[in-house]
């Protein structure tokens, strides 16, 4: 995970310089332990490394990181994931308590990391939530192997800023652009 993340770093600040400086400075290991706490759920060791790296998007302008959503500080996914969480008496399966939202699209529908592995799944993999929509699809088998599939279509294909947000105008092919 450490190598995924310093070719994303060497890419963003080569690529995308105005984006790149806009990223927060990483969490010590101190703030990711209360980071942890404040979660409930224990971190997985590819959101460590990630969130030590950089602890998401500044939101004083909001910039997508990939598709149409914006990186999540380590504040907001704490405060997204309990007030979530204090949600969950609607229908099971809509939410569990093990997900680690990270990515938003900005309209309440997040990319998160299941730690768990529910349901019936494997612990890290991703699932994305929609919040209007019953299904949570698993799109990768876990955080490391989605950034692997990112970097390495950052370092491949084409990239730009669309109207929909970053994306790959290249291939269409990679991961879910919403």
């Amino acid at each position: 995970m450490s190598e995924l993340v310093a070719r994303l770093d060497a890419w963003l600040a080569r690529h995308r310089p105005t984006y790149y400086a806009e990223l927060r400075p990483g969490l010590t290991a101190e703030e990711l332990a209360a980071f942890e706490v404040h979660l409930g759920v224990p971190l997985t060791d590819s959101l460590r490394v990630l969130y030590a790296w950089r602890d998401g998007h500044s939101s004083e302008r909001i910039a997508s990181f990939h598709g149409n959503r914006t990186w999540m500080t380590s504040g907001e996914v704490t405060s997204t994931k309990q007030l979530i969480d204090s949600m969950i008496d609607f229908e099971p399966g809509w939410w569990e308590r093990s997900w680690i939202p990270f990515l938003h699209n900005g309209a309440g529908s997040y990319l998160c990391v299941d730690t768990a592995g529910t349901p019936a799944g494997s612990p890290g993999q991703l699932v994305e939530f929609w919040n209007r929509d019953p299904d949570r699809p698993v799109v990768s088998q876990s955080l490391e192997h989605w950034l692997h599939q990112f970097v390495a279509s950052l370092e491949r294909d084409t990239w730009a800023e669309t109207k929909h947000g970053f994306e790959c105008v290249a291939r269409a092919e990679f991961g879910s652009g919403t």
